[in-house]
């Protein structure tokens, strides 16, 4: 299997989250937001029948790059994925900025996520990853990165085109994500390896560094807009 960034594939969202959010607390603003109960259900589904994978995250890494808070050219594109060398067995590198307009050559305001086919890392906006429909976007760049490709609605499917909550891989899918590399085995079972990496202006206060899990909906919009006064 070819890995590296390999082809591009990039991640369309629909709908806007509440503008009230902004009035939220601050302590209550996540910089990375992993979904790791949400993406462990993802791929442990029916359709992996007896073969569940858990997602494992590692120790998280910030890097002070305002430079890269919004990723928009191929060089910062370029110099983004080249923060962390990974090799060809993981971990997967999940790099959360605050804004991405750039994924394959293409130039879109609307992308939210960018994954390619067999590469060892993606990038997601920190703010739809920390919303209610953060868990479909993770997994869906994740998805790409272990062989998968988009598929048309409908059905509707976790690797549309267009992010709609759904999180629903096939059997065919499943065969595909197990066949991957990136699929490793220990005594616990498989799994796949992931290290988060918050790209940020400045170095955030240790109360607000990092707020993990599931149950962050509605928070994106909060996230970036705070991520942004520091710049």
């Amino acid at each position: 299997m070819k890995h590296g960034l390999g082809r591009p594939h990039h991640l369309i969202v629909f709908g806007a989250l509440l503008t009230t959010l902004l009035a939220l607390s601050p302590s209550a603003w996540a910089l990375i937001t992993t979904n790791e109960s949400g993406m462990d259900s993802v791929f442990s589904q029916a359709s992996f029948g007896a073969n569940p994978i858990d997602i494992r995250f590692n120790t998280p890494q910030t890097f002070v790059r305002p430079d890269l808070l919004s990723i928009d050219t191929v060089a910062q594109f370029a110099t983004l994925f080249s923060l962390v060398p990974r090799g060809p067995a993981g971990p997967i590198s999940m790099f959360f900025v605050d804004a991405l307009s750039f994924c394959g050559g293409v130039i879109n305001l609307n992308f939210i996520g960018c994954g390619f086919i067999g590469g060892n890392g993606f990038v997601v906006e920190s703010g739809f990853a920390a919303g209610p429909l953060g868990t479909a976007l993770n997994s869906h760049e994740l998805g790409h990165n272990l062989g998968l490709d988009h598929v048309n609605p409908p059905p509707p499917n976790l690797m549309n085109p267009v992010l709609g909550g759904d999180t629903t891989l096939t059997g065919a899918q499943a065969v595909t994500i197990l066949n991957s590399d990136f699929v490793l085995t220990d005594v616990f079972g498989r799994f796949v390896s992931i290290t988060p990496i918050d790209i940020v202006a400045s170095v955030p206060e240790p109360a607000t560094l990092f707020l993990w899990g599931t149950g962050m909906a509605g928070l994106g919009l909060a996230a970036r807009w705070r991520r942004r006064k520091q710049a």
